[in-house]
């Protein structure tokens, strides 16, 4: 059965680190690597990875850019 969880948990990135520091009411609970994560998986799903995320920036690019119109 898995624990769950209550409250409000923040996920943030200081530059230039590869890691994302979770945060449980203020608490720090785990810290996730992605760059090792990342270079685990097999090149397919790496490929996966990098086409959603250049989606989700072109999207957002629009957004900015539209808005600037």
């Amino acid at each position: 059965m898995k624990e769950q969880l209550t409250g409000t948990v923040t996920l943030s990135q200081p530059l230039p680190s590869t890691s994302i520091f979770a945060f449980v009411n203020g608490e720090l609970t785990d810290v996730i690597n992605i760059k090792d994560c990342f270079n685990r998986l097999p090149q397919k799903e790496k490929q996966k990875i990098v086409s959603e995320l250049l989606k989700w920036c072109a999207y957002e690019t629009l957004k900015l850019t539209s808005k600037n119109i």
